[in-house]
Protein backbone atom coordinates (compact mmCIF):
# COMPACT_ATOMS: atom_id res chain seq x y z
CA UNK A 1 0.00 0.00 0.00
CA UNK A 2 1.39 3.38 -0.99
CA UNK A 3 1.64 6.43 1.25
CA UNK A 4 -1.16 8.10 -0.74
CA UNK A 5 -3.43 5.08 -0.25
CA UNK A 6 -2.71 5.01 3.49
CA UNK A 7 -3.46 8.72 3.81
CA UNK A 8 -6.70 8.30 1.89
CA UNK A 9 -7.78 5.45 4.18
CA UNK A 10 -6.91 7.50 7.27
CA UNK A 11 -9.03 10.42 5.97
CA UNK A 12 -12.01 8.09 5.69
CA UNK A 13 -11.58 6.87 9.27
CA UNK A 14 -11.10 10.42 10.54
CA UNK A 15 -14.30 11.55 8.79
CA UNK A 16 -16.25 9.04 10.89
CA UNK A 17 -14.64 10.18 14.16
CA UNK A 18 -17.62 12.31 15.15
CA UNK A 19 -20.85 10.98 16.63
CA UNK A 20 -23.22 13.07 14.50
CA UNK A 21 -21.28 12.37 11.33
CA UNK A 22 -21.14 8.65 12.08
CA UNK A 23 -24.88 8.59 12.79
CA UNK A 24 -25.57 10.41 9.53
CA UNK A 25 -23.37 7.97 7.62
CA UNK A 26 -24.96 4.90 9.20
CA UNK A 27 -28.40 6.29 8.40
CA UNK A 28 -27.32 6.81 4.78
CA UNK A 29 -26.14 3.21 4.61
CA UNK A 30 -29.47 1.98 5.96
CA UNK A 31 -31.52 4.31 3.73
CA UNK A 32 -29.60 5.18 0.57
CA UNK A 33 -31.08 8.07 -1.41
CA UNK A 34 -32.57 9.63 1.71
CA UNK A 35 -33.43 13.28 1.25
CA UNK A 36 -31.46 15.93 3.12
CA UNK A 37 -34.38 17.15 5.26
CA UNK A 38 -35.33 13.61 6.27
CA UNK A 39 -31.71 12.85 7.18
CA UNK A 40 -31.57 15.99 9.36
CA UNK A 41 -34.69 14.83 11.20
CA UNK A 42 -33.36 11.32 11.75
CA UNK A 43 -29.94 12.45 12.98
CA UNK A 44 -31.43 15.24 15.13
CA UNK A 45 -29.08 17.99 13.97
CA UNK A 46 -29.72 21.39 12.47
CA UNK A 47 -29.59 21.57 8.69
CA UNK A 48 -26.50 23.80 8.62
CA UNK A 49 -24.58 21.39 10.82
CA UNK A 50 -25.72 18.43 8.75
CA UNK A 51 -24.56 20.18 5.57
CA UNK A 52 -21.13 20.61 7.15
CA UNK A 53 -20.96 16.94 8.21
CA UNK A 54 -22.06 15.74 4.77
CA UNK A 55 -19.38 17.95 3.23
CA UNK A 56 -16.75 16.26 5.40
CA UNK A 57 -18.06 12.81 4.43
CA UNK A 58 -18.12 13.79 0.75
CA UNK A 59 -14.56 15.18 0.90
CA UNK A 60 -13.42 11.90 2.46
CA UNK A 61 -15.01 9.94 -0.39
CA UNK A 62 -17.64 8.27 1.78
CA UNK A 63 -20.74 9.98 0.38
CA UNK A 64 -21.92 11.06 -3.04
CA UNK A 65 -24.72 13.49 -3.83
CA UNK A 66 -27.36 13.39 -6.53
CA UNK A 67 -28.63 16.93 -6.98
CA UNK A 68 -32.34 17.37 -7.72
CA UNK A 69 -32.82 21.02 -8.60
CA UNK A 70 -35.35 20.71 -11.45
CA UNK A 71 -38.09 19.25 -9.27
CA UNK A 72 -39.47 19.78 -5.78
CA UNK A 73 -37.56 16.76 -4.60
CA UNK A 74 -34.41 17.67 -2.66
CA UNK A 75 -30.91 16.32 -3.19
CA UNK A 76 -30.27 12.70 -2.29
CA UNK A 77 -27.22 11.25 -0.59
CA UNK A 78 -25.68 7.82 -1.07
CA UNK A 79 -22.76 5.95 0.49
CA UNK A 80 -19.93 5.40 -2.00
CA UNK A 81 -18.42 2.04 -2.85
CA UNK A 82 -15.36 2.95 -0.76
CA UNK A 83 -17.60 4.01 2.10
CA UNK A 84 -19.44 0.70 2.08
CA UNK A 85 -16.10 -1.10 2.03
CA UNK A 86 -14.94 0.82 5.10
CA UNK A 87 -18.22 0.10 6.91
CA UNK A 88 -17.75 -3.63 6.26
CA UNK A 89 -14.31 -3.35 7.89
CA UNK A 90 -15.69 -1.52 10.92
CA UNK A 91 -18.87 -3.58 11.38
CA UNK A 92 -18.42 -6.92 9.62
CA UNK A 93 -21.34 -8.62 11.40
CA UNK A 94 -23.75 -5.70 10.93
CA UNK A 95 -23.31 -5.30 7.18
CA UNK A 96 -24.78 -7.51 4.47
CA UNK A 97 -23.49 -6.04 1.17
Amino acid sequence: MSVAEILSELRRYTALDNESRLQAYLTLCERPSIAFNELARRVHVQKGLLAYHLGVLKAAGLVEVKYQRASKKTSEYYPTKEGKKLLRKLCPKATKN
